[in-house]
């Protein structure tokens, strides 16, 4: 099987903006201040950064993550909207002013503020602070032990942001957005016939302040198409399988922005990684595209530069193996 590969150069360059301070605060911080009801930490601690931000009837929450990893101790900022005329929260108002046993009295940006452990299923794992920024709005700032943060001066670099700064976080990682027109990313031939694999992105990326939804990758071979879209651009590594025209494709879309990405056999760790060939546009500095092909269809995985894992799986309805060659 002969395969040639070469990269496109189709792909435009988008601009980025930076947002400023609305002058709600003079705090200095790369994002919009305001009074949308959602807030974030800034400056950030080393390593760590925004993994998703929401919004909902009842509030709103930014969860941040080490490494790209939740599984490092992830720490939040949660909101919620409240009716300070009812009785549950008048109430909670008279048991932390009361100074209960486990509630320790503190001050946040001038407002009294209250810390305690965070609890589940009566084990205790962390620390938060919480405290009414409005009448109808409380703030509470969480940290697990296992991030090794300090959930007070966490609580001290809590900023407010605009609305149009919550609406882009929220559409940089929740995976919204309506797909813009596919661009060439990828173009070679398998036995003299051509496959090309596009790249589609939202119509709105990137967003700022943050944008880490992948996108999505369409590839035509043979008059056949298989696509990693599905409507969502989740902010997730993708890969998969597909068979074209009788040829079992690799391919998907990662963030990384380097090109460079490993697929391997579950069972072949320790062989020499398959041949891939990848590209980063120039729209999507932070994205790499790849495919490949592959003799059988077989689970795999892959690697980022980072070393993120990502699967890349078998095509629907074909079994579950592990025992390919490579």
């Amino acid at each position: 099987m002969m395969v040639i590969v070469c990269a496109s150069a189709a792909c435009g360059s988008d601009s980025t903006t930076v947002l400023e301070a609305d002058g709600a605060s003079t705090a200095t911080t790369e994002y919009a201040l305001g009074e949308s009801g959602m807030f974030v930490v800034e400056p950030v601690p080393e390593g760590w950064a925004i993994d998703r931000a929401y919004t909902q009837d009842k509030g709103s929450g930014v969860y941040y993550a080490k490494g790209g990893d939740e599984d490092n101790g992830s720490f939040s900022i949660l909101t919620f909207n409240v009716d300070p005329d009812d009785p549950q929260v008048v109430r909670m108002r008279e048991v932390m002013d009361g100074g209960k046993e486990g509630i320790t009295k503190v001050t946040v940006d001038g407002h009294d503020a209250y810390l305690m452990e965070l609890t589940d299923d009566g084990r205790t794992y962390g620390d938060e602070i919480q405290w009414f920024v409005r009448p109808d709005l409380v703030v509470s700032v969480r940290a697990p032990w296992s991030s090794e943060l300090d959930v007070s001066a966490l609580a001290a670099d809590v900023h407010e942001i605009s609305e149009q700064t919550r609406a882009s976080l929220v559409s940089g990682t929740s995976g919204g957005g309506e797909p813009a027109p596919p661009v060439e990313a990828l173009r070679g031939t398998v036995d003299n016939d051509e496959w090309v694999l596009s790249a589609v992105l939202p119509t709105d990326y990137p967003v700022q302040p943050i944008d880490t939804r992948r996108g999505c990758a369409v590839l035509t071979f043979r008059d056949e198409t298989a696509t990693t879209c599905d409507g969502t651009f989740a902010p997730l590594d993708d890969g998969h399988q597909a068979v074209l025209g009788g040829v079992t494709f690799g391919f998907g879309v990662v963030a990384d922005p380097t090109g460079q990405v490993q697929l391997l056999q579950p069972e072949n760790t320790q062989s020499p990684a398959h041949p891939t060939e990848a590209v980063v546009l120039p729209g999507a500095p932070e994205l790499t595209w790849f495919v490949t092909t592959f003799d059988d269809v077989c689970d795999r995985f892959g690697f980022t530069s980072k070393g993120q894992s990502f699967i890349v799986g078998v095509p629907p309805g074909y079994p579950h193996r592990n025992d390919c060659a490579s």
